[in-house]
C-alpha cells in the first residue's frame, strides 16, 4: 500500500529504519527498494459488505499513485473455513471499458465484489 493510502484509511505506519520492514525488487529492473514503512498493527480489509479479511503485515511504499496490491497472502483459495476464498473473477466487456468482478465463495455461497 502506498504511505497516502494508508493516511487517508487512518493506519498507524511505522517508518523503516535501514530496510527493517523488508525490501521489493521492481520486476525486469533488477533494482532493490526498501519498504518505506509497515503497519504496526492488523486492520480489517473489506472487499464488499459480506467479505472480509483480517490482515497484518501490510508494507508501505512511496508511490505517486495511490494503490494497494492484494497478494497471495489475499487472493488464495483454501483458507480455512469460515473464510472466504478468493476462487476467480468474471469480466463484463462493455462497449467502451471492460469491468468484472472478483469471486469469493464461504459455506457454498459465492460473492462478487465489482472491479472499479
Amino acid at each position: 500500500m502506498d504511505k497516502e493510502m494508508a493516511k487517508a484509511f487512518g493506519l498507524k505506519v511505522r517508518t523503516s529504519q535501514g530496510g527493517d520492514c523488508g525490501k521489493f525488487g521492481v520486476p525486469g529492473s533488477g533494482v532493490v527498494h526498501d519498504y518505506a514503512g509497515c503497519v504496526e498493527a492488523p486492520f480489517e480489509l473489506r472487499l464488499s459488505d459480506k467479505v472480509r479479511f483480517s490482515v497484518g503485515g501490510m508494507r508501505i511504499i512511496s508511490h505517486p499513485f495511490p494503490m494497494m496490491l492484494l497478494g497471495a497472502d489475499i487472493l488464495k483459495g483454501g483458507r480455512k473455513p469460515p473464510g472466504w476464498n478468493y476462487v476467480g473473477w468474471e469480466l463484463e466487456d462493455g462497449l467502451s471499458s471492460v469491468g468484472g468482478s472478483l469471486l469469493f465463495r464461504r459455506d457454498g455461497a459465492t460473492e462478487k465484489v465489482p472491479l472499479h
